[in-house]
């Protein structure tokens, strides 16, 4: 269970950063607005990344295969939902 939670608060990190990242190009600081496009862009970067990770690392570092089909499930549900 320990990795579980490791990969879980990686790919919440990991799409915390990729958020803030969406905010570099901005010119200058009063045209920054939250965004729900931007937020959007970071969780669809985050799903990708997390089936990534896990078919990446399936046998060397994940071992609880129900919970690997979870978390890849999860983010393809979260990517189709993202993108409709």
């Amino acid at each position: 269970m320990q990795g579980s939670r490791r990969i879980g608060l990686m790919i919440v990190a990991s799409t915390l950063v990729m958020h803030l990242f969406t905010y570099t190009n901005v010119f200058d600081f009063v045209h920054i607005r939250i965004s729900q496009e931007r937020a959007y862009l970071a969780l669809l970067m985050g799903s990708v990344m997390a089936s990534v990770v896990m078919v990446l690392m399936w046998g060397r570092m994940y071992s609880n295969v129900p919970l690997n089909f979870a978390i890849i499930g999860g983010a393809v549900r979260l990517d189709s939902e993202i993108s409709v």
